[in-house]
């Protein structure tokens, strides 16, 4: 179990099963979490975020969406 208090502000999540990756966003940032190690993936934009397919969807606090594509081929190696 990771427990912080930088999760106090996390206002979503979302699990990518076929890469073991979470996903966490707070208000401005996008944080991804694999195998203890936290990193960011984007700063300056946050909100909900969803997986569809192989993209990660950002509903940002203005009601914008945002797609972010190739996170699985930046955070796990390739077989």
């Amino acid at each position: 179990v990771f427990a912080s208090s930088f999760l106090n502000g996390v206002q979503s999540m979302a699990f990518d099963a076929k890469n073991d990756l979470i996903f966490l966003a707070s208000k401005d940032q996008i944080f991804s979490l694999r195998g203890g190690v936290l990193d960011v993936l984007a700063k300056g934009i946050g909100g909900q975020v969803m997986l569809i397919g192989n993209d990660l969807l950002i509903l940002d606090n203005s009601n914008q969406i945002w797609r972010l594509t190739g996170h699985a081929e930046l955070l796990t190696k390739q077989k």
